[in-house]
């Protein structure tokens, strides 16, 4: 600390400013000393601060060291390859050990692909995280679902074919062989007179015209079991359906001394269906309990009207039917076994028939029994504006 006129009144132990001109230091504004106890690598500075005394203006001189840090080249070099290294080195080991369960998790998606390569469609890859894996394995294990459920239709397509081509075999066969040995007979001449080989002939055009039929409906189930088959729907009453039908069937029941009971409903019940199919659908049932119905029984058609869809109901006396058997019903070429005679003609596949024919109308049908009476039950949907159609049918 000095005064106004530059000489010093204070200092402290570190001795490094001398008695000179302040105003030359104001002038200079920085002053280095050096001095031969100091370091060779170290100046001082020193700068000027005026204060204020009772007696007048002084100034503060303040001295300061300044480091001067001497670098050597190749060790600067070498210190950037070590801390570049160290650097690398780091990063390495921290990928490591993130990529550690990544690389882990990809190796058992490989071994799970390579799994279901093999048809083990029960596999499923574990997902672990929300990450693009993730949805990896989400995505393969849908697609494994896919690949079993499509396996497993295929092998019930197959397992169908195989057992298609049994029954029909069998079913072929048999009207094949009858008619190849009547030919025979007539071709060999081995008949009585005229009277036996008109009865040849006659019985073999016959067997001819089931055959026929057989082949038909086999068409018509391979038709409908098409998965572009399509369907010409229009709205009619289905009451005039029935009633039709029923008429047509009725001279044939009483002729084999069946009673006929149609129930309908007075008012018009609008659907919208495939007249020709659900005809057939119809047809089917009808002709069914005709052959297969008591004598001297009831024949019962019944149509009820619910929200939202119409029910029709068959109904006729025969054998005992076991309930495992009723559901087998609608499976092709199933015939009860009291049914396989030489009585009662058919293939065993109409009801099979009917059954993808109510299908393709979102409708249900099966079969309930009660004692020796048999039920079977059709289901139709009915059109989302049936009532302001009735309300118009009724007007009309």
């Amino acid at each position: 600390m000095a005064n106004a006129k530059g000489d010093v009144i204070f200092r402290t132990n570190n001795i490094h400013i001398h008695t000179k001109n302040v105003r030359d230091m104001l002038r200079e504004k920085l002053t280095l000393y050096s001095s031969n106890n100091r370091v060779s690598n170290t100046t001082y500075s020193s700068f000027i601060s005026p204060v204020s005394f009772r007696d007048g203006l002084g100034y503060l001189i303040m001295d300061s060291s300044t480091s001067k840090l001497t670098i050597n080249p190749a060790q600067y070099n070498r210190q950037i390859y070590i801390a570049f290294g160290c650097s690398v080195l780091i990063f390495i080991l921290l990928f490591i050990l993130c990529m550690n369960p990544i690389t882990r998790y990809i190796k058992q998606i490989e071994q799970g692909i390579r799994r279901i390569v093999k048809k083990d469609w029960t596999y499923s890859i574990p997902v672990k995280g929300k990450n693009e894996l993730s949805s990896l394995a989400t995505n393969i294990n849908w697609m494994t679902e896919q690949l079993r459920q499509r396996f497993e239709r295929e092998r019930e397509v197959e397992q169908a074919k195989n057992e298609l081509m049994t029954n029909l075999s069998h079913d072929l066969r048999t009207p094949l062989t009858s008619i190849i040995g009547y030919l025979r007979l007539v071709k060999d001449q081995q008949y009585n007179n005229e009277q036996e080989r008109q009865h040849y002939i006659e019985t073999t055009y016959n067997i001819s015209l089931k055959f026929k039929n057989l082949v038909d409906e086999l068409f018509e189930y391979t038709k409908l079991s098409l998965s572009d088959v399509e369907a010409q729907f229009q709205q009619v009453d289905l009451n005039g359906v029935l009633y039709q039908l029923v008429g047509e069937y009725t001279p044939i029941f009483e002729s084999q001394d069946l009673r006929v009971h149609l129930t309908i409903p007075d008012k018009p019940t609008l659907v919208s269906i495939d007249i020709e199919k659900m005809v057939r659908v119809f047809d089917n049932l009808l002709s069914n309990a005709g052959k297969y119905s008591y004598k001297s029984s009831d024949v019962k058609i019944a149509l009820q009207k619910s929200l939202n869809q119409v029910i029709v109901s068959i109904s006729n006396e025969t054998h005992y039917i076991e309930p495992e058997q009723l559901d087998k019903l609608f499976e092709r070429f199933y015939r009860i076994d009291k049914a396989r005679s030489s009585t009662v003609s058919g293939s065993g596949i109409g009801l099979a028939i009917a059954k993808r024919i109510v299908d393709l109308h979102e409708g249900e049908i099966w079969t309930e029994s009660e004692g020796n009476r048999i039920i079977i039950y059709v289901t139709l949907p009915l059109p989302p504006d049936t009532k302001e159609k009735e309300t118009i049918y009724e007007d009309l």
